[in-house]
C-alpha cells in the first residue's frame, strides 16, 4: 500500500510539472525576463512586453502622429466621465499627453504640453506620457522612451477631490 501511494504521488508529480511547463511555452518570450510582478521592462513599442493600444487612455503610433483611445474619469460615487479619444501630431521635444478634469464642470479632455503638467485650482492634470521626438523631417518619429509611460487604464480619482 505504502507503494501505491508512492506511485500515485510520483504520478501527480509528474502530471504537475507538465502542466507547468506546457503553462511556461504559454509566456511570450518577452515576459520571461519580467520583473518578479510579472510587467515586463520593456514596455514600448517594439519592446514586446505590453501592448498599450489595448487600455482605455492607450494609444498607437505611426511617425509623429499618435492615436489615442477614449477613457473615463471615475471620481467617488458621481457618475463617470466619459472622455474622448484624440489624435496628437508631436511636433515638439518632450511632449506630455495628460487628461484635463475640470471638477466643478465635470468634463475631461486630452490634451498635450512641451512641459510637465501641473494641477491647476480646482481641475486635474492626469499625466499619461511622455513623447520623445527623434530625427527630422519626412523620417521624424515618437517614441516613449523607459520610464516615460506613467498612466493607462481608466482614472480613478478619491472622493476627496471633489
Amino acid at each position: 500500500m505504502a507503494e501505491d501511494t508512492e506511485q500515485s504521488t510520483d504520478t501527480k508529480l509528474a502530471a504537475l510539472q507538465a502542466r507547468l511547463d506546457d503553462l511556461e511555452e504559454m509566456i511570450p518570450s518577452t515576459q520571461k525576463d519580467a520583473w518578479p510582478n510579472g510587467i515586463a521592462p520593456d514596455l514600448t513599442e517594439g519592446g514586446g512586453g505590453l501592448d498599450v493600444s489595448k487600455f482605455a487612455f492607450g494609444y498607437s503610433s505611426s511617425g509623429v502622429d499618435m492615436v489615442f483611445n477614449a477613457g473615463y474619469i471615475l471620481h467617488g460615487i458621481r457618475s463617470a466621465i466619459a472622455v474622448s479619444g484624440d489624435t496628437f501630431t508631436i511636433t515638439n521635444d518632450p511632449t506630455y499627453i495628460y487628461v484635463d478634469h475640470t471638477l466643478e464642470s465635470g468634463t475631461g479632455t486630452l490634451a498635450s504640453d512641451t512641459s510637465f503638467p501641473e494641477h491647476p485650482e480646482g481641475g486635474v492634470k492626469w499625466v499619461l506620457l511622455k513623447v520623445t521626438l527623434n530625427g527630422t523631417g519626412d523620417d521624424a518619429y515618437v517614441t516613449v522612451e523607459d520610464g516615460d509611460l506613467y498612466h493607462v487604464g481608466n482614472i480613478e480619482l478619491g472622493g476627496a477631490f471633489g
